[in-house]
């Protein structure tokens, strides 16, 4: 008996020290999960935008190769951008901004080397190439009596000094009224001798002389002197010192012309070589803008270019 309760006392102590064993090792494997969890923690607290990058990441990666070649094409095209602009803004705008601002003048930059000066001439400023432009409104004859002298005779002048002339010598009164009248334009061409006098012929008769002529037009009632610089089969060529150079009808002309021409008498070959000329009927020329630049020349410009476009 006595054996048998020691057995039953190993037996629980033994079953009890198996309990035990297992209440430390089960409270070890919680020792070592507490310990684990604090550093599991922080990075699910910050799971959500790290795996919300991850899948984006993860998402790319499954579009292939193409995704990262159309990301790394945006990149250089971005690059390119830069680039072109940076080239605009050295080859165009900065010499435009430093280049001298002359009158007649333009500068063309250029991308591929300095700027390049160029001269036009406006179309208002072509119409008065060959006739000098009235001061005032009653000034018309002097400014066309200055213009045949000048662009049709070789005698340089001026509308003032014209006008200065004949407004001494002449009726100051009328003439503040109505303007100056042929006869006094007789009086200077005389003064400075050249022999003058006024017709009363047909378009025809000057045709054959061809010689320029001062002639008197009426438009809306406003009397006023113009020249005729040259004529053709259907249209008459007119320097107008308030409008410029233009080209009239034949029948325009002939409603609004009183039929008297005032040509000068002397130096009639110096005359002739300044009338009918092909440089004054120009200007009613359209604008070139097709001869700008030829397609050869676009062409060229454009090889160079090709490089840089389709270097993507």
């Amino acid at each position: 008996m006595r054996k048998l309760a020691n057995r039953i006392t190993d037996i629980s102590i033994n079953a009890h020290k198996q309990a035990g064993k297992q209440a430390r090792k089960q409270a070890g494997k919680q020792v070592s999960a507490n310990n684990i969890l604090p550093h599991i923690l922080p990075p699910l607290a910050l799971a959500p935008a790290y795996l919300t990058g991850q899948c984006r990441h993860l998402n790319r990666s499954a579009k292939g190769q193409n995704s990262q070649n159309s990301q790394k094409f945006l990149d250089r095209r971005h690059l390119t951008a830069v680039l072109i602009l940076a080239a605009f803004l050295i080859g165009f705008i900065i010499p435009l901004l430093t280049a001298p601002a002359n009158a007649g003048t333009i500068f063309i930059p250029s991308p591929l080397g300095g700027p390049a000066r160029v001269k036009v001439v406006s179309l208002k400023e072509a119409r008065f190439q060959t006739v000098i432009k009235q001061q005032y409104d009653f000034s018309c004859g002097s400014a066309a009596l200055a213009s045949l002298l000048t662009f049709h005779y070789n005698h340089p002048v001026s509308e003032n000094s014209v006008f200065t002339k004949m407004f001494e010598e002449g009726d100051q009164a009328r003439i503040r009224r109505y303007g100056f009248s042929l006869l006094d334009m007789k009086k200077y061409l005389a003064s400075v001798g050249y022999n003058s006098d006024g017709f009363r012929v047909g378009l025809e008769r000057l045709e054959k002389a061809r010689v320029p002529a001062i002639v008197l037009i009426n438009t809306n009632g406003y009397k006023h002197f113009v020249i005729v610089k040259g004529l053709s089969d259907q249209e008459v060529l007119v320097g107008d010192p308030a409008l410029g150079v233009r080209v009239w009808s034949r029948e325009d002309f002939l409603n609004s012309w009183n039929g008297i021409i005032f040509v000068v008498r002397s130096q009639v070959s110096q005359g002739r070589k300044h009338f009918n000329l092909e440089r004054d009927w120009k200007v009613r020329s359209k604008a070139p803008f097709g001869s700008a630049l030829s397609r050869q020349s676009l062409a060229s410009f454009s090889v160079h270019l090709t490089g840089t476009l389709n270097s993507f």
